[in-house]
């Protein structure tokens, strides 16, 4: 009998728990290493992402405030003008200025809180921006002029006496076909105007085809804008059907003018800085500049607080700075308050060209 060879049995081979568990333990580590770098990396990204969207919305919304503002009082600059009541339409009037800081509240609804709502108002006319003298009126729509120089159909026009009267109210209105024999005729037309060759005669005013009457305010955290001259928008409404966003992120506006307080002969320097509105036609050529303050945020939210104290402003106390309340923030995060968002304060001084170009006015 032949004996089989014995071959011993081989050991198995493979991981024992406690190897399996260390390679556990150094995987999560490994992972929770680069979960916490991932988490860090991804943080600094949108915080840097978010204040480069912070600075191109205060960015694009101080241009689209500084292009208008550049504008403003072009054809209404005349001290005839400036500053006078004028219906647009049945229910909505507006005072013609330049620029207006914080209208009445039945005109512009207030934005969010603590911040300043602006109407700015200039037209394009390629014509003399101090009017036409009207030398007749055939009828109440139809003005005789002495020389109509650049008066076109849809022109929008202000018909007013040459020597300003106590109470200055006017109306918007428009030039219904093309001028024939010196006659400009428009839809409603004011009627009893003073006339050639009265000493004291009328003036038609042409404010161009693009007369531009525009609100500005902050809503929802977003600057908003509405047209006073388009029909299909009611402005006088907050809804956002009317109010159209085109900046995020803008947690404040707020503006001053800058006024000539000069006790003698208007210098067109600006002695003081206020929010107080003018009240007369010298008071508003005296007003040569705005300043403002735009303050844009990161929509970034933090749970640790980013921002200790509110970003200052010269305010109307010059030279001591002030605050720019925060607290009515809109469109933050829910629970959240504006310390837990990084901010950029964006200023200019922004003067009215179109009223300084006016020069010292008699009188004021």
């Amino acid at each position: 009998m032949i004996a089989k060879p014995h071959h011993p049995l081989r050991r198995s081979r493979g991981f024992t728990l406690v190897e399996v568990m260390v390679a556990l333990v150094v995987g999560m580590i490994s992972m929770l290493v680069v979960l916490q770098t991932f988490s860090v990396s991804e943080g600094l990204k949108r915080t840097t992402t978010g204040n480069d969207d912070a600075q191109m919305g205060g960015a694009v919304a101080l241009y689209t405030l500084e292009h208008d503002i550049s504008q403003a009082g072009f054809g209404i600059s005349s001290a005839g003008l400036i500053g006078c009541s004028v219906t647009l339409r049945a229910g909505l009037t507006v005072t013609l200025a330049p620029l207006t800081i914080n209208p009445p509240t039945t005109l512009i609804p207030a934005g969010d809180a603590n911040t300043d709502t602006l109407l700015v108002a200039y037209g394009n006319t390629i014509g003399p921006t101090e009017g036409d003298l009207i030398a007749a009126q055939p009828s109440t729509p139809v003005y005789a002029m002495q020389s109509p120089t650049s008066i076109n159909k849809n022109d929008w026009v202000i018909a007013a006496p040459q020597t300003r009267p106590a109470s200055c109210n006017l109306i918007l209105d428009k030039v219904s076909a093309a001028p024939a024999l010196n006659n400009v005729t428009v839809g409603t037309g004011v009627a009893g105007l003073p006339m050639l060759p009265q000493p004291n005669g009328s003036i038609l005013y042409d404010l161009g085809q693009a007369a531009t009457i525009i609100g500005y305010a902050v809503r929802g955290g977003n600057l908003t804008t509405c047209s006073f001259t388009d029909t299909t928008k009611n402005c006088t409404s907050s809804s956002a059907t009317n109010w159209a966003p085109i900046a995020g992120n803008i947690s404040s506006l707020r503006a001053l003018y800058g006024r000539d307080t000069n006790a003698g002969i208007m210098t067109d320097i600006v002695d003081t800085w206020d929010q107080s509105t003018p009240t007369s036609a010298c008071n508003w050529v005296r007003t040569s500049a705005v300043t403002l303050v735009l303050v844009a945020r990161n929509s970034e939210f933090d749970k640790t607080t980013l921002t200790a104290t509110a970003p200052v402003w010269f305010g109307s106390s010059q030279p001591a700075p002030v605050n720019i309340d925060l607290s009515g923030n809109a469109g933050l995060a829910a629970g959240a308050t504006w310390k837990n968002y990084r901010y950029k304060l964006y200023t200019t001084v922004a003067p009215l060209r179109n009223v300084t170009w006016m020069g010292v006015v008699s009188g004021c």
